[in-house]
């Protein structure tokens, strides 16, 4: 019985297209070669798909980036309202403050709350990023692996 191979990581995915590009580049460039030696048999089809794919991949990654980037964005913009709320907050208490001794434990407490929010969306951010090089790049690594199979180029692991 065959198991399922597991899901490829990230960087599995891109090195697997980055190989597949180079071997569609190469194939590519012979059946230009082709074409140039050989005007009659040149395969028109292959010839047209070289820019048509490309632009429609591209175009889709840039739709993907251009999305993700706002979401990214929109996180970034509403953690800086919570800690320009929190600091806003931490300096009334600290204007308030019966000491100085006061103002400094106030001080401290947003200070430290601040670096924890920060790590943790710093956390946050750097997997949502991760996960998004997968979802930008994937219209790019279908195409290359349909350009692969149509022209028989097998992944060499």
């Amino acid at each position: 019985m065959n198991q399922p191979k597991p899901p490829r990581s990230p960087a599995d995915m891109n090195d697997r297209m980055m190989r597949e590009a180079g071997a569609v580049i190469h194939r590519r460039l012979e059946i230009m070669a082709e074409a140039v030696c050989d005007p009659a048999g040149a395969d028109l089809t292959e010839l047209a798909l070289m820019s048509d794919e490309k632009v429609a991949a591209f175009h889709a990654v840039s739709d993907r980036a251009t999305a993700g980037a706002g979401i990214v964005a929109g996180r970034v913009a509403r953690a800086l309202a919570v800690e320009t709320d929190a600091a806003s907050h931490a300096m009334e208490q600290v204007m308030r403050a019966s000491d100085p001794a006061q103002a400094a434990v106030i001080q401290t407490q947003w200070a430290l709350g601040c670096w924890t929010r920060a790590t943790e969306r710093a956390l946050t951010l750097n997997a949502d990023w991760a996960r998004m090089q997968t979802y930008v790049l994937a219209p790019l690594h279908t195409a290359v692996s349909a350009n692969a199979r149509r022209l028989k180029i097998k992944e060499k692991t």
